[in-house]
């Protein structure tokens, strides 16, 4: 194989290990907020029927968006609003990560 073929697939490569990285990190935001979620605000209602309290705790906006017209009952699963949920509040973290970076790339801005 020519070099620039290895070259290409060493971007690639580079690339996905990026992307995968800041997955990474949004799951790991997304999972402490809900850890957080049910040590504090949620912890009195038992596991198989707290959903509903750890979405509205975790992302209000999103649940206000997904459920509030028509929320779950206690146990009830319904996977096409979940996977809506989930859509929303990973969009909703990647708005907050922008506005992290953008704010940081600002205050740099701003000592110089």
């Amino acid at each position: 194989s020519s070099p620039l073929v290895w070259s290409t697939m060493r971007l690639i490569s580079a690339v996905i290990a990026c992307v995968l990285a800041g997955k990474k990190q949004q799951n790991r935001a997304w999972r402490q907020r809900r850890a957080d979620c049910l040590r504090d605000e949620c912890a009195g209602i038992p596991e198989d029927e707290n959903d509903d309290c750890v979405d509205k705790c975790v992302s209000p906006k999103c649940y206000n968006e997904i459920y509030a017209a028509e929320p779950l009952e206690p146990g009830e699963v319904d996977r096409k609003r979940r996977n809506l949920f989930t859509t929303c509040t990973r969009n909703e973290q990647e708005e907050e990560r922008k506005r992290d970076l953008e704010e940081k790339r600002r205050a740099a801005e701003e000592k110089r």
